[in-house]
């Protein structure tokens, strides 16, 4: 039967059913196929995750701390490998990788080179991100100080090679353990340094406990000579600080500490009373200087006969005694002279070879000048 022109063939439509079919059929079948291969992963996953065989890899980036030179690493702790700042590695997850760095100069690491033991990284499905840090390294010191006595001017000092610095005052420094440190002393005017000399300075070479060193001078000691006058039975003093008096029956000389004190009294024979220094509670005393000093003590008679000695220009011309106050000498040679003066507050005057004293109390010297 033939149709007319509005019709059409069932055949067009069942070819494009079919081909529909198809493309149906092969897309389900497809998505089937993704399917099952994604399932079987998963399933080989968890199997080998539960086996322990894994083999999925991440990324190991290593970061440089300020004080971090250089980053090495293996993965058998044995054959190391140099690695950049941010560079990363791949290692396969369960994996343990080791390092050690080098620090820079004034810095420290715990994962030094001899110590790669200690420092590693377990990998554990993730990837990882090391910074390894270094911190400045902090020397232990231990305090020197050189102190003075009051004879020392200056302290001057060095550490090692250093020049020499003065100061004068304490002087407390820093040193680490091994350092040495060079030192002298500057005595003032009239002191000797005791030790550490500028010609043959002290050194320390510093432990590590503390070291304190107390640098003196001496004073330089002249002569002090002590006289027993007659009438005078002992002599006390005392000398460069001591805290008690010595005592001497005859003349003696004495070494004293210059700019010190000494003291000294006197003890009078029978029938003498001191002239001066007379007593512990009134002892004489002076500074030392930078001289020989002598010093006489001297004991006056308390009661009569008085002798009486008239010197000319330091030339005996008569001796005589009293039981009084006054004395008269006559006969003597005075060169015309009229001035003359005595000890102990007597009064005297001349009339050509006459000469009469008064106000005598003790054993008097009259000298004519």
């Amino acid at each position: 039967m033939k149709l007319n022109n509005k019709g059409f063939a069932i055949t067009g439509i069942l070819y494009g059913l079919l081909i529909l079919f198809a493309l149906l059929v092969g897309s389900y079948l497809t998505i089937l196929t993704a399917r099952k291969n994604r399932l079987d992963g998963i399933v080989e996953n968890i199997e080998n995750e539960y086996n322990g065989n894994t083999t999925d890899t991440y990324t190991l980036t290593f970061k440089k701390d300020t004080g971090i030179k250089e980053i090495y690493y293996s993965k058998d702790n044995s054959k190391f490998t140099k690695v950049n700042d941010a560079e990363s590695i791949n290692v396969e997850s369960g994996n343990t990788i080791y390092y050690y760095a080098v620090p820079k100069e004034g810095y420290t690491t715990n994962c030094s080179q001899a110590n790669t033991t200690k420092c590693y990284v377990e990998i554990n499905r993730k990837n990882e991100e090391l910074t390894v840090t270094a911190t400045p390294v902090t020397t232990k010191t231990y305090k020197l100080t050189l102190t003075k006595n009051d004879g020392v001017s200056s302290i001057w000092y060095k550490i090692g090679n250093e020049d020499y610095k003065s100061s004068s005052f304490t002087v407390s420094v820093n040193l680490e353990n091994g350092e040495e440190c060079s030192y002298y002393g500057i005595p003032k005017t009239e002191y000797t340094m005791n030790s550490c000399t500028l010609s043959n300075p002290c050194h320390k070479k510093m432990g590590t406990e503390p070291f304190s060193y107390r640098l003196e001078a001496a004073a330089k000691k002249y002569k002090l000579i002590l006289n027993k006058g007659a009438g005078v039975k002992t002599i006390f003093y005392k000398i460069n600080g001591e805290n008690s008096y010595s005592s001497i029956t005859t003349d003696t000389t004495l070494e004293v500490n210059y700019n010190t004190t000494y003291y000294y009294y006197g003890i009078p024979e029978n029938g003498f009373k001191m002239d001066s220094c007379a007593s512990y509670n009134n002892p004489c005393s002076y500074v030392m200087g930078n001289t020989t000093v002598t010093r006489t003590l001297k004991a006056i008679k308390n009661s009569p006969p008085y002798t009486v000695i008239i010197y000319l220009m330091g030339s005996e011309e008569a001796r005589g005694t009293t039981n009084g106050s006054t004395f008269t000498a006559t006969g003597v040679y005075t060169m015309g002279k009229t001035n003359i003066s005595c000890d102990y507050g007597a009064t005297a005057t001349i009339s050509g070879t006459t000469v009469t004293i008064a106000n005598i109390t003790t054993d008097t010297t009259c000298d004519i000048t």
